[in-house]
Parts: structure tokens; sequence; C-alpha cells
């Protein structure tokens, strides 16, 4: 089988359903079936479908969904009688900018929406950036991370924003020189990390070894995060939390001048002088459509996309369109209600006395307090329950 060209079909990020990008509750149903499948070995270490049906706990026609799903993109094959195993990924990546891409998209996807970031809530900002060929060349090879998170945060009982800007080193292995590096790109940050890649297929790392790094990061004040699977955020492992670190205001700027793309820090700026419970229009995130990021099917995710498509057009913000405006997407009323309460819930819309939808402009002050109490528990709550 001929070597896939990641960047093209990148694995998870990169998937399709008839043709649609994978919805993200799709995505979470795929990912569940490949971790159960042995990381290696190949074809002589596979698992039988009915073993890994009991496993999931799923209907043959759901198993037989996220299988084909898999094997369509090339990520798993099955031997004679039906045993499935993993295809082997190692080929794809041999240096370490090859793992920039997943890296960045399981960061800005689950990473930044971690409790205590919460970047993705609709008033916040977050942008994930390739920053390991920016900068001047007279700065140094230190002074350039591989990936910069910028996540902004607007926080219902204080006063103004705030921003952070977070550095991550990528390494193969677990080198205690990429720790020195990550702590070289504090100096211009918040918070840095040292992002180690160590394969599942691979035995666990040294116990010394990986007791040296969190000895001398946890002294240092640099984390550390154990990647098994790069674009996989359930096989991520923060062995070392970061310290905050305040920069030197011109450094931090120089920084974000010296490394971020243009349209990033336009955006930025935009973010900063807009009023704290202005909603930045949906299209503003560059990083990736920010619909992907709620819990939706394939089907959902399209029907929100037109959705929020048409509601984005209407001529006036007073506007609204009602249920019979969306029959026409050859969606059942129930996937319609589904697709409403979700973009309700996530601040996106806001629905009239009469059941319509419009943009939510501006989140009041009695929403953002319930983001930040009800509803954020409701979200960890049914996050914790797809996870089992």
């Amino acid at each position: 089988m001929p070597a896939r060209d990641f960047l093209a079909a990148p694995y998870y990020g990169g998937m399709k359903l008839d043709g649609k990008d994978l919805g993200r509750k799709d995505e979470e149903d795929v990912r569940k079936f490949y971790r159960m499948i042995p990381p290696a070995g190949g074809r002589n270490n596979s698992i039988g479908p009915e073993k890994l049906r009991a496993s999931l706990g799923i209907k043959k026609g759901e198993f037989d969904r996220r299988r084909d799903i898999l094997q369509k993109h090339e990520l798993i094959g099955i031997v004679q009688g039906g045993g499935i195993y993993r295809i082997d990924r190692g080929d794809d990546y041999k240096k370490e900018a090859d793992y920039y891409k997943p890296l960045m998209r399981e960061l800005w996807l689950n990473w930044a929406e971690q409790r205590g970031r919460e970047y993705h809530l609709r008033q916040r900002f977050v942008r994930v950036l390739d920053t390991s060929q920016g900068g001047r060349a007279a700065h140094g090879r230190w002074t350039r991370p591989d990936i910069t998170l910028l996540g902004g945060k607007v926080l219902p009982y204080l006063p103004g924003k705030f921003l952070d800007v977070i550095t991550f080193e990528v390494k193969l292995g677990m080198p205690i020189d990429g720790l020195y590096e990550a702590l070289a790109h504090r100096r211009r940050a918040n918070f840095a990390y040292v992002v180690c890649i160590w394969p599942e297929r691979d035995n666990p790392p040294d116990p010394k070894e990986q007791a040296t790094m969190v000895a001398e990061a946890t002294r240092q004040g640099v984390g550390v995060i154990l990647v098994r699977q790069e674009d996989d955020f359930e096989l991520w492992d923060e062995l070392v939390e970061p310290v905050r670190h305040e920069p030197d205001p011109q450094h931090l700027h120089d920084f974000l001048e010296d490394h971020c793309k243009a349209d990033a820090l336009t955006d930025l700026r935009k973010w900063l002088r807009r009023p704290d419970d202005c909603l930045p229009p949906v299209s503003d995130d560059r990083t990736d459509d920010p619909l992907r990021r709620l819990y939706l099917t394939t089907k959902e995710l399209h029907v929100a996309r037109t959705m929020m498509e048409r509601i984005e057009n209407m001529k006036s913000e007073k506007d609204s369109l009602g249920t019979s405006d969306f029959r026409g997407l050859g969606s059942s009323d129930e996937v319609l209600r589904r697709v409403r309460e979700t973009l309700r819930e996530s601040n996106y819309i806001e629905t009239t006395q009469g059941g319509g939808v419009k943009k939510l402009l501006t989140l009041p002050a009695w929403r953002a307090t319930q983001r930040q109490s009800g509803f954020r528990n409701r979200y960890y709550k049914e996050r914790k329950k797809r996870e089992h």
C-alpha cells in the first residue's frame, strides 16, 4: 500500500462520511472503536469482530458503520476470518514537523476546552498557530516554538479581557534538551510546554528517564505532555502542569508580532476591541470550523452549517427564521430540534417567542454566568458520559 499524503488527509480531522466532514459525535465513536484495536503487531495481532463489538456495547449496524469509516480511510485492515488490525502509521511520521497538524487540531478541539482553559466559549478567543518557521533569524533557533496557542478569556466577575500565550515545543522521545528549549520560550510567553511524542505501539518510556524529565520540568515551571497518539487527546498525558509566567509586556508584544500570522493578529485585535459581551461571527475562527466543536452527528453538523449560513445571511439582525425555513434540508423535525437546541445552548443563536431563531449578537450577563455554572456542569457531565 503506498504511503498516504498526510497533509492532504489528516486522519480524524480529514475523515468524511458520504462526502461530508465527520461530525464530532461520529468522530468520537470512531475514535473509541480504534482505541480498542491492539496498537501493535499488524495482521499478527488482530481482534475478533464479536469480541470488539461486545467491548463497545453497540449494535451490529453501528459496529459496521464505524468499521467501514476506518477501513475506507486506511486506518484498519481485516484479515481472513474477520479479525481487525491497525495499519501501521509509522511510515507517515519521520520528523517532528509531521506531527504539527494533528497536534494543532487536538489542541484546538480538545485541549483548549478543558476546565480552567475553556477558550472555546463563544465570547472568548482561540487560535492555534504553526510558529516553527516564524520570527527573525537574529533571535536564534530557541526563540521559535513549534506551535503557539493564543487563548483569550472574558470572565463574568472580573473586568477586561485576559490573553494567554502558550508555547509548545515538539520532540520525538523525551530528550532533556527539549525541556530547556521550551524554557527559553517562556521568556516571551505565559506558559511553555514540551510535547514528547511516544507512539502507543512502542514500549513506555524508561521510568528513570521520565522521572528526570518530570523533576526538572517541575523545578523550571515548564509543562510536559506525553503523547501516545498525536490525533487522539484521550491518549495524551499531562505529566507536569506549567507555572504561569508574566513576561515583560514589550517582550510579549514582540513575540506576537514576530511569530504570529497577520490574519491571527488582526482577529486578536478585533477581539480585544470588542465589548466584553459581544459575540464574534461564526466565521471568525480560522483554525477550523467552530461548529465542528459541537457534539453533533455528521448529518446534524451539515444541518447546523446550513442553518447558521442562512441566519448569517439575513438582511436584518432583528429578523428571525422559523422551522418551516429549514424543512427543505431533508432532515426530520427531531434532527432540526436537536441542532437548534445545541446551537442555542452553545450561544450561537437565540429563540423567539414564536419558536423562530436568530443570531445571538451579545451575551447577556445572566447567560454568561449560566455558562460558568449550570450549563458548564451539564457539559462536563455529558462529556464524562460519552467517555465511558
